[in-house]
């Protein structure tokens, strides 16, 4: 089959999701989990889906036939005991025709190397006068001298030292459910083998898991039969196909449901249906922590729980976790996440994947999300004194943090400068300098971590600086010079203009004395 037409099927069972109200179509009971055998003080919940527009309130359940009681559609057994499994059947109250029975086994846990059984061919429905072979697979558990029983319906039927038997020519007696063990060993799971006598069947193999390709095919027996278009029902969705047999890809557990198909038998259209169920190889995952709120530095460890289908327990399971949709781990067979001294930053909402190895079944978890508590405060680095420090002068430093949580601890304290470590780390919140010296300026940073050393958190930058003494005496002396000469100008310019004055004087000539001295006795008055 082409890719494309692997695509059509598969949109077109999607879309057969929604059906129209008015189709006749009989309930359905399907199981959660999605598969038909479970261990004893398991939990399952039977649902009775009626594809109606009618919403029905109330619902009749029936166990092998009997009535067990009513109620809503979801009818749950708690810690399951062997005498729970059987045939069970529901119809909706007001109207409706009854279900086809859904099978539940209840089985002891017992040994994880059980038996299974397969037929030979791989159909779970047969012609009557067809040959089949059922064989007691035991897998690496098989021995020599093994003797194989047989059962059907838990009655058992032969005893042999061969692990097959073959019914040559099938009656419709040789249906029922058959089941073999090997030994002493635990009892398989069933496998049911249905005999027809009908013109026409649908065939599809025994178990179904998701993830597998269905193979459906519609056989007719008359001899007057040469018309191979066939009709596949699907749900209430109808396919047109040129061959008698249709593969559907990687199917899913809501994709269980009634089947059939509609093929001409000497001119009559003839019609068989089934109903299959689709198994989940394994539940939805639950992601689970034994603290959601969790500790600064403590370890925090994430559980990604799922439960196998008994049927297929071996199955191999990959397992990834993802914090805010970041994949923290990448799958692995391990089904647990670890944080040995977790951090602030490790917050978050947790989810989980499980895969087969394959990848094409792959489930997620809902969220579970993660506070990590803070331990203790980043750290406050103070300077005492806080004023200038002169070269000779004390110098202590103070390195402060604040507990968040009720824990008494035992901090450790360190000291930085320009990166480098100053003092390693014990109990002492201080670190002092007797007598500062320049060498002593810098970038003082402090770092504080818990006993384990698990968690470390450092102080912003506080930057120290240190006068040096020589510095200040030869500024001292330099600013004294500078004074000095400026006075030794100031009096030079005096001094220079005085002279410059009398100077003046001296080079007056005589007349002008005489004139002033004259001009001086004519102003005199006469006695």
């Amino acid at each position: 089959m082409s890719v494309l037409a692997s695509i059509i099927i598969i949109i077109i069972l999607i879309l057969s999701v929604v059906k129209n109200p008015c189709d006749a179509v009989r309930p359905v009971v399907t199981f959660t989990p999605h598969w038909k055998i479970i261990y004893e003080g398991d939990t399952v919940t039977m649902s009775c889906d009626v594809e109606a527009a009618t919403q029905y309130i109330y619902y009749l359940w029936y166990k092998n036939s009997e009535y067990i009681g009513k109620y809503f559609q979801n009818y749950t057994i708690t810690s399951a005991e062997e005498t729970d499994g059987g045939d069970y059947r529901c119809r909706a109250v007001g109207g409706g025709d009854y279900s086809l029975p859904a099978r539940l086994h209840v089985i002891s846990e017992g040994s994880a190397e059980r038996p299974f059984v397969t037929v030979n061919p791989n159909w779970r429905k047969i012609f009557v006068g067809e040959r089949v072979t059922i064989t007691c697979d035991t897998g690496s558990t098989a021995r020599g001298n093994q003797r194989y029983y047989w059962y059907k319906y838990k009655v058992i039927l032969y005893e042999e030292k061969q692990r097959d038997i073959t019914i040559t020519s099938a009656a419709l007696e040789h249906s029922g459910e058959y089941r073999c063990r090997a030994g002493s060993g635990d009892v398989s799971f069933p496998v049911r083998l249905e005999v027809s006598s009908g013109s026409i069947i649908l065939q599809a193999p025994p178990n179904v898991y998701e993830g597998n390709t269905l193979t459906l095919r519609c056989r007719c027996r008359s001899p007057y039969y040469n018309e191979k278009k066939t009709v596949f029902h699907i749900g209430s969705t109808d396919l047109q196909s040129q061959q008698p047999m249709l593969d559907i890809p990687n199917v899913n557990t809501t994709m269980t449901g009634m089947y059939g198909c509609t093929r001409k038998v000497g001119g009559d259209n003839r019609t068989d249906e089934t109903f299959i169920s689709i198994q989940a190889l394994f539940d939805t995952p639950q992601i689970t922590t034994y603290w959601s709120l969790v500790t600064e530095g403590y370890e925090m460890t994430l559980t990604c729980d799922t439960r196998r289908n008994p049927a297929r327990s071996a199955t191999e399971l990959h397992f990834a976790f993802y914090r805010d949709e970041w994949k923290v781990q990448h799958f692995s067979a391990s089904a647990t996440y670890s944080v040995l001294a977790a951090q602030l930053v490790h917050s978050g909402n947790y989810t989980c994947d499980v895969s087969d190895p394959s990848g094409v079944v792959r489930k997620r978890s809902d969220a579970l999300y993660i506070q990590i508590q803070e331990l203790f405060s980043y750290p406050e680095i103070k300077l005492v004194p806080t004023d200038i420090i002169t070269e000779g002068g004390s110098m202590t430093l103070t390195c402060n943090t604040v507990m968040k949580t009720g824990y008494t601890l035992q901090h450790q304290f360190a000291f930085y400068r320009d990166e480098r470590i100053v003092q390693d780390f014990s109990a002492s919140t201080t670190y002092s300098v007797p007598s500062a010296q320049p060498v002593h300026s810098g970038k003082y940073t402090c770092e504080v971590r818990d006993p384990t050393g698990g968690v470390r958190k450092r102080s912003e930058v506080l930057s120290v600086q240190i006068d040096d003494v020589s510095i200040n005496h030869s500024l001292r002396n330099t600013i004294r010079l500078a004074l000095s000469a400026c006075v030794l100008v100031i009096l030079s310019c005096i001094l220079f203009c005085h002279m410059e004055t009398a100077k003046q004087l001296r080079n007056i000539s005589v007349p002008e004395r005489e004139i002033q001295r004259m001009s001086t006795d004519d102003t005199t008055v006469p006695a």
